[in-house]
This record gives C-alpha cells, structure tokens and sequence, in this order.
C-alpha cells in the first residue's frame, strides 16, 4: 500500500510537526505550504497569484500545476462545475501517482464552525480578504469530496480530526477519520 500524505493549508494541522513525516510516505503539499516546510515530494498549487509566488520564490521543480480544465470540478460530477481548491487538486495527483492510503491533513472544510475556512497563511501574501474560504461553499466542496472519494473505491481516504470540533460525516468503506493526537503517535516521533 503506498501512503501518501496531503497537506491542506486549513489551521488544524498546525500541532502536527510535518518533517516527522518525511520519509514515511508521498507528501503532497498545497500552495504557500513552501513557506514554512520544503520536504514535501510535490507542491499542488491551482490558483495564479499563489501559482506566481511559488514559481518566483521557491524555484521548485517539484511544483504541479493543474491545467485550467482540471482547476474545476470534474465534468463527470457536474455540469455545472465550480472551482476546486488545492487539496482536491493534491488528493487527485496522490491516486494519479497510485498512491492507495491517503492522509488528509488541514482539510478543515469538513469542521463546523469558524474553523471551517481557517487558513494558516489567512491575511498574507495571496491570502488578502478576497480569496477567504466562505462556509457557504462548504457544502459543495464536501459533496465534491465525497463523490471523488466513491470514484476511487481502491483508495483509503484517512481525515486528521481535531478533537473536541464537529465535524460533516463522510460516509464510504474507503472513508475514514483519526484524531490529530493518535496520527501523531503513530506517525510523529
């Protein structure tokens, strides 16, 4: 089984310490992620402004840039298709590079309440007011994920969860969760 494990930009991964986690499977990073950790295998970046930064400050060759068709929702899911975000975009290139166990990290769209569309790199640069995550979206991007997920039946899709948040249920033989502190224990030093 090859593990892969998907860092989303969403503030419950902050306690978790990335460099533990190199070498023990495929990291794929999100965006501005290059900010604070470089150890990642591939960076998945979708939107311009984000997309300029990387190429400009990170001279990284390790950088994927999804075609502007594959920035979107899949024309399979819907024919009217809405913009994806990054961590959709890394979980795509993870089963793409035949990656079978997932770990989701920072995929805080799935949390109720304001945490729902906390980013850690919120109000800098390429994260202005305009490109805040709105609740409102949270929905449809959970419906996207959920239909992603039954696409790919031969994958294990594994959420970091902070304790003590509720969070949407995803439902699916393929789909579970673990506490951020249980990940950490059996992944983290």
């Amino acid at each position: 089984m090859k593990k892969a494990f998907i860092v989303g930009n969403g503030t419950s991964r902050v306690p978790i310490p990335l460099p533990e986690l190199v070498g023990k499977g495929v990291i794929f990073g999100c965006n501005a992620l290059y900010r604070d950790f470089t150890d990642y295998d591939y960076l998945i970046s979708i939107d311009d402004e984000i997309i300029e930064e990387v190429q400009d400050k990170a001279n990284d060759d390790r950088l994927i840039i999804p075609d502007e068709e594959d920035r979107w929702e899949h024309s399979d899911y819907s024919k009217n298709r809405r913009r994806s975000n990054a961590g959709m975009n890394a979980m795509i290139e993870a089963v793409n590079k035949d990656c079978t166990k997932i770990y989701c990290l920072g995929f805080d769209f799935i949390l109720k309440d304001k945490i729902s569309t906390s980013n850690v790199y919120e109000d800098t640069e390429c994260y202005g007011s305009e490109t805040h995550a709105n609740e409102a979206d949270n929905p449809f991007r959970i419906k996207y994920l959920s239909w992603y997920m039954k696409q790919n039946k031969d994958t294990n899709f594994t959420f970091v969860l902070p304790r003590n948040f509720k969070y949407e249920a995803l439902s699916g033989p393929n789909v579970t969760g673990i506490y951020i502190d249980k990940f950490m224990a059996k992944y983290c030093g």
